[in-house]
C-alpha cells in the first residue's frame, strides 16, 4: 500500500482490520473472508473499508477478490453546544486543552493539528498555517489570544507542537493523558450523556467552524 501512495494512517488502519479478519478466517480463502466480514459487528462503511483492504491483500497474494456490496449510510453529525465544547476543553490538561481549543477555532482535522510545527504559528499576529491532509487544501486562520497563549505555554521539546506521542495515547489511554470519558460525563450532569470527541474535524460539519463529536448514552 505504501508503494501505491497510501498514507501511513490509512495503512495502519487497514492493517488492523486485516488482522482482525485473519482471526476469523484464512486470509487466502476469499469466500471465508467474505463471510467473516459479513458477520462482523461493523458499520457498512467499515465493512466497505475492510473489503477494500482485502482487495489489495488478495492482489499481493496473486488472486482477485470480488467485493460484496456495502453502501455507507450517511448520517447527520451530532453538533454539541459551544458551552459543552468549552466545558470539555476546560476539564482537560494543558496539552489536550490547547489542541482542542485550536480544533474549535479552526475546524482543522486532528491530523492537521497533530503535525503542526512551531514555525506554522505566527504568535505575534495570531495566525496558524495548516498543512493539508486527505485531499484538503492548505489554509490559514486567525486564532484568539487565548489559543495563542495556551499553545505558546507548551514545552518546546520538539519541532512539532503536539506530536510527541500517538493521538490515541494522549486522548484515550489511561496514564498518557486525561480520561476524556470521565471529563465529558461529569460535564453532562445528571443526564449522563457522554460526549466523546471524534478526533476528526471538518468545517462542513458545523458552520462557523466546529469540532464534531460522537454522542453515546449510558
Amino acid at each position: 500500500m505504501k508503494k501505491e501512495g497510501y498514507k501511513p494512517s490509512t495503512i495502519e488502519r487497514r492493517a488492523k482490520i486485516l488482522k482482525v479478519i485473519s482471526r476469523q478466517a484464512d486470509r487466502k480463502d476469499a469466500e471465508a473472508v467474505k463471510t467473516a466480514i459479513a458477520e462482523m459487528d461493523w458499520s457498512e462503511g467499515t465493512k466497505e473499508l475492510a473489503c477494500d483492504a482485502y482487495v489489495l491483500l488478495a492482489r499481493s497474494l496473486g488472486f482477485t477478490f470480488e467485493k460484496p456490496r456495502y453502501e455507507r449510510i450517511e448520517k447527520l453529525p451530532f453538533i454539541p453546544l459551544e458551552s459543552e465544547i468549552d466545558a470539555l476543553i476546560s476539564g482537560t490538561g494543558p496539552k489536550t486543552s490547547a489542541v482542542l481549543q485550536l480544533l474549535k477555532e479552526t475546524g482543522a482535522r486532528i491530523g492537521e493539528a497533530w503535525t503542526l510545527k512551531w514555525t506554522d504559528i505566527d504568535f505575534e499576529r495570531g495566525i496558524v498555517t495548516l498543512a493539508p491532509e486527505k485531499g484538503s487544501h492548505p489554509r490559514q486562520f486567525k486564532i484568539s489570544l487565548r489559543t495563542c497563549s495556551a499553545v505558546n505555554m507548551l514545552p518546546k521539546r520538539n519541532t512539532r507542537i503536539f506530536a510527541t506521542c500517538d493521538v490515541e495515547k494522549l486522548l484515550f489511554r489511561p496514564g498518557e493523558g486525561p480520561d476524556l470519558f470521565k471529563v465529558v460525563t461529569s460535564v453532562a450532569g445528571n443526564e449522563l450523556h457522554a460526549r466523546i470527541i471524534q478526533i476528526q474535524c471538518s468545517r462542513k460539519d458545523w458552520p462557523r467552524r466546529s469540532c464534531s463529536f460522537f454522542r453515546s448514552r449510558q
